[in-house]
């Protein structure tokens, strides 16, 4: 059905209004939206309720992956658990540290033979095993204090000092200051004798 023709006159031109067949009307909503509106409002608003949201997505993949830790935790455990287990007899008295991030078991083992230097060797009878001794001046200076306290009561006029050669001869050299002072301090007479036996750290102290 066609509906009346419109006729305008403007400027002697004479404009004809076709009526337009219903199949090309554009539909309105009640909104005033056609219907290819919709569909781009549509298109503009995304999926619609019932489509899962990105943050839905991330925040099960992230328990997924929790869970997926507890699980390798879980196992680590039990794994360590079952090494301390199998070396519970042991005589090394073994450690055993926490499974790493890589699946790295770290552990030590506490020495309980000796060493293959201590099983071939013994301790040196001259050091005693320290591995140094007194150097001779020191035990120069350690005469020399101990000669102060034995002299104050010591009777008699001659006094004998035994000790190790390399000492004797620092007494009579280079130190033989110091003995010197004391038999002035003391009125006594100190003869040094050299005994090849001694310790370098051992000397005796003796009347006449």
């Amino acid at each position: 059905m066609r509906g009346p023709r419109r006729r305008s006159v403007a400027s002697g031109l004479r404009v004809e209004a076709l009526p337009v067949p219903h199949d090309q009307v554009p539909l309105h909503s009640e909104d005033g939206r056609n219907e290819h509106g919709s569909q781009d409002d549509q298109q503009r608003q995304g999926p619609g309720p019932h489509a899962p949201l990105d943050h839905e997505r991330e925040g099960a993949e992230d328990r997924d992956e929790e869970g997926g830790l507890q699980e390798k935790e879980a196992h680590g455990e039990k794994v360590h658990s079952a090494l301390e287990e199998s070396l519970r007899n042991d005589k090394a008295k073994p450690k055993i540290l926490k499974i790493s991030e890589l699946g790295v078991v770290e552990m030590t083992r506490k020495r309980v033979r000796e060493s293959i230097g201590r099983t071939l060797c013994e301790p040196c009878p001259y050091c005693e095993g320290k591995g140094y001794v007194k150097s001779r001046t020191t035990m120069v200076y350690e005469i020399f204090r101990e000669l102060r306290r034995e002299l104050r009561d010591l009777p008699g006029y001659r006094v004998t000092l035994l000790t190790h050669p390399d000492v004797a001869a620092l007494l009579s050299d280079e130190e033989h200051f110091g003995i010197e002072e004391i038999e002035r301090l003391f009125e006594k007479q100190i003869a040094i004798n050299a005994r090849p036996n001694f310790h370098i750290e051992q000397f005796e102290i003796m009347l006449g």
